[in-house]
């Protein structure tokens, strides 16, 4: 994996996070919530940080900022998407909800780019070339 291009590794290294975070969306629909929040929360997170840490090479310490934002992603999604997590009265989802979403989701992005970019940056400065 550490030799395909750099934009596929970018690519994949995005695509982890919110891919759980999709299937976890997915399974709230159906009425699997605790099935998706544990596949994203508790596989998701730990995958992407495998990923980050042995294909992109960054610091193991970006686990704090992406169990920061996926654990309130996912949360949120759920309250919008599955409405499983309020006990009684139906929750009523306001644009608020949208929003605070859509800010966690980008805010996960720009973690996941900075820890790539981390960690090329560390890959680069200390990897060894060999020379003919």
């Amino acid at each position: 994996m550490r030799t395909w291009p750099r934009e596929l590794r970018w690519l994949v290294a995005e695509l982890i996070p919110f891919g759980f975070i999709f299937v976890a969306m997915v399974l709230t629909l159906v009425g699997a919530a605790l099935v998706g929040f544990i596949l994203g929360a508790f596989i998701g997170i730990p995958l992407t940080l495998v990923y980050l840490n042995w294909v992109q090479d960054a610091h193991s310490a970006w686990i704090l900022p992406l169990i920061g934002l996926m654990f309130p992603a996912i949360y949120t999604g759920m309250l919008i998407f599955g409405h499983t997590i309020s006990k009684g009265e139906p929750l009523v989802v306001t644009p608020a909800y949208w929003q605070a979403f859509g800010g966690l989701l980008a805010a996960l992005a720009v973690t996941v780019a900075l820890a790539v970019v981390n960690g090329e940056r560390h890959h680069g400065r200390y990897s060894y070339v060999v020379r003919r």
